[in-house]
């Protein structure tokens, strides 16, 4: 029978979780600020209405093209930061012996699902919004 006392977490242990647990924290809080950032700017500097303006026509593909190049575009801006949270960091803490090919491998396909379904589901909200114009305002409620 174990004691309460052979129970007792490392608290060297503990303290390294506290200090990954914080700087994933912190990191987490630069990506969304980085985030929110590109976005204000995307709006305000005018370039997405020059990218919809250099789309070829206006209908649920020009949605899905516009919608491909934003997440491509932002992909590459937060790969650096994605890089090291989510293989440096864990690494240095030893919470993964993921080589870097396999970390590469599912971040693909981490990326293609979610273009497929993303781009899916853009593309079938402005086909509905065309096709009928004069229900969208139930979208609203």
């Amino acid at each position: 029978m174990m004691t309460l006392a052979q129970n007792a977490p490392d608290p060297a242990r503990q303290q390294k979780a506290r200090e990954y647990s914080k700087l994933s924290r912190r990191l987490l809080s630069l990506e969304l600020g980085i985030g929110a950032i590109l976005l204000l700017a995307l709006l305000f500097t005018g370039v997405s209405a020059r990218l919809v303006s250099f789309l070829p026509f206006a209908s649920p593909w020009s949605a899905a093209l516009y919608l491909l190049i934003l997440v491509l575009g932002y992909g590459i801006i937060m790969a650096p930061l994605g890089y090291y949270q989510d293989f440096v960091l864990p690494h240095r803490y030893g919470l993964s012996t993921q080589n870097v090919i396999g970390w590469l491998k599912d971040k693909a396909k981490s990326l293609l699902l979610g273009l497929v379904l993303g781009l899916c589901l853009v593309t079938v909200i402005y086909w509905l919004m065309e096709w009928l114009p004069s229900l969208w305002w139930l979208a609203d409620i």
